[in-house]
Order: structure tokens, then C-alpha cells, then sequence
């Protein structure tokens, strides 16, 4: 693949320019889409890399890293969240490496993962009541188009080819697909 490589998935998304982001695929993906996708990324065979948080003015943005052994190619998936609404299901049925990952956006966003099975405090002590500290003030927070300039932020469904194709044949199938 060249390294000046980038196509676009969709509006949401792009695909190629891993020698660029690190990522084969890059993609936003509907709250309500989290839970299969997932499932459908372990039955290809991707594992779980991390799962992190960032405190945006449009809400939170939870970033989920996958790869694949046999096939490497680092999928990104972004779950784009509610302020006022900052709930998410939990893929630790699904990865049970998501529960500690989970736990840890709990503690320092204040993220609720529904149906985790233990989302008890993990870094910060059992009796802490404060704000959760990696919170940002409003004004303080930076703009989702600052963060990934050039690219809307539409979710894609799992129907949609883009998925699709990442799922049956792995990140280079999706790379040759988009051409």
C-alpha cells in the first residue's frame, strides 16, 4: 500500500492510511451498533487492543481498538456519546479484556457501561465522590472537527459494505474494495 494512501470509507470513515493514523480502518459507529459489531469483529478472529475516552463539546468519544493476528490491521472504532446521556453498553461479555478498560472510563469520565457485570471502581478509591477527574469543564473541552479535522462523523451501520467487508475478509479485502 503507498504511503500517501488514504481512501474514505464514507463520510464517517476512512480506510488506508494506516502509515499515516495507524489504523487500516477508522470508523464511527451508532451506540446501538457497539455490541455486534464487536461480536462480529471476535468471530473474525480481532482481538481487543483498548478502550479509551476523550471529553469533546459534542460529548464523549469512546475509542475502541481492534487487530487481528493473522491478519493484522488496526480497526478503530469511535461511539460518539451524550453529555447529559453518558451511557454505553458493555462489550466484557463479548472481550473480557473490555471489563478493566470499562472500569477505567467509569472511573475518570463517569461513563456508565449497562450490563457490565462489575463496574466497581478500579484506579480511584471505593469511597471517592468527586467529579470524575479526567472530565473536562466546558470551556475547556476542544470541538470533535478540531480533533479529526476534514471528515464528518456520521455513524456506519453494519450493513453498510464498509463493515461488512472488514469483518468477512479483514482490513486489506476493505482496502481493495474502496478502490
Amino acid at each position: 500500500m503507498p504511503a500517501d494512501s488514504r481512501k474514505n470509507l464514507t463520510s464517517s470513515g476512512t480506510i488506508g492510511a494506516a502509515t499515516q493514523t495507524g489504523y487500516a480502518a477508522d470508523i464511527f459507529l451508532a451506540r446501538e451498533s457497539l455490541v455486534e459489531a464487536s461480536r462480529q469483529l471476535k468471530e473474525a478472529g480481532y482481538f481487543l487492543e483498548d478502550v479509551s475516552c476523550v471529553d469533546l463539546v459534542e460529548g464523549y468519544l469512546l475509542v475502541y481498538h481492534f487487530n487481528h493476528v493473522h491478519n493484522p490491521g488496526r480497526i478503530c472504532l469511535r461511539v460518539q456519546i451524550d453529555h447529559d446521556r453518558a451511557e454505553v453498553p458493555s462489550i466484557s461479555g463479548i472481550y473480557g479484556g473490555a471489563n478493566w478498560h470499562e472500569r477505567e472510563c467509569t472511573d475518570f469520565f463517569g461513563i456508565t457501561f449497562s450490563n457490565h457485570p462489575n463496574l466497581l471502581p478500579l484506579l480511584l478509591p471505593a469511597e471517592f465522590t468527586g467529579e470524575p477527574p479526567l472530565r473536562k469543564q466546558p470551556g475547556a473541552r476542544r470541538d470533535l472537527h478540531q480533533l479529526l479535522p476534514g471528515r464528518s462523523h456520521l455513524p456506519v451501520r453494519l450493513e453498510d459494505q464498509e463493515f461488512r467487508c472488514l469483518v468477512t475478509s479483514g482490513p486489506q479485502a476493505s482496502l481493495e474494495s474502496a478502490s
